[in-house]
């Protein structure tokens, strides 16, 4: 731990670690201001790039929220536009989309795609789930010293185990 934390300090100094850039934990944070928009405000926003307001719309016909009926493919759609942007949390959900054919077609390599790219950004909730793909070999190889190293990653950015009644549920 002493020598993550050094590292840390030292890619920083270096410039390699910025602070402006928020970790995905802080970007769901930021991602709270969008729950007081419209649906057509979030639309305008999405449809100039806003990949947060693509999201929050992704997310919102997902559930039938604000006064839309639950739309898969429209979910879908945004939220991969969202993450073809870059945006990791919407990575993740379009990744575990592609897996499943939740909107989409299923295609399980391009949704382990996205989990890595996901994952690579620092998504805790994609490493864990990168680490059960490749546990399993769901989609990669089964590899169970990568799906510690990702289980090792997302428990560094806040995954916690929780047992019991020997149950273990994974919360990031």
């Amino acid at each position: 731990m002493r020598l993550f934390i050094m590292t840390f300090c030292v890619l920083t100094l270096m410039g390699c670690v910025t602070s402006n850039d928020p970790t995905p934990k802080q970007h769901l944070m930021q991602m709270e201001a969008y729950n007081s928009l419209s649906i057509q405000q979030l639309k305008q926003m999405a449809e100039q790039g806003d990949s947060d307001a693509a999201l929050a719309l992704g997310a919102a016909y997902s559930k039938g929220e604000r006064g839309v009926a639950v739309n898969r493919v429209e979910a879908a759609k945004w939220i991969i536009q969202s993450a073809e942007a870059g945006n990791a949390i919407a990575q993740h959900s379009a990744g575990t989309a592609y897996i499943v054919g939740l909107g989409v077609e299923k295609d399980i390599a391009k949704g382990v795609e996205l989990i890595k790219a996901s994952a690579n950004q620092g998504y805790a909730s994609a490493q864990q789930t990168l680490s059960l793909y490749y546990s399993a070999g769901i989609g990669v190889e089964k590899d169970d010293k990568e799906a510690m190293k990702w289980k090792e990653k997302a428990a560094l950015n806040g995954c916690k185990e929780i047992s019991n009644s020997g149950i273990t549920v994974t919360r990031c």
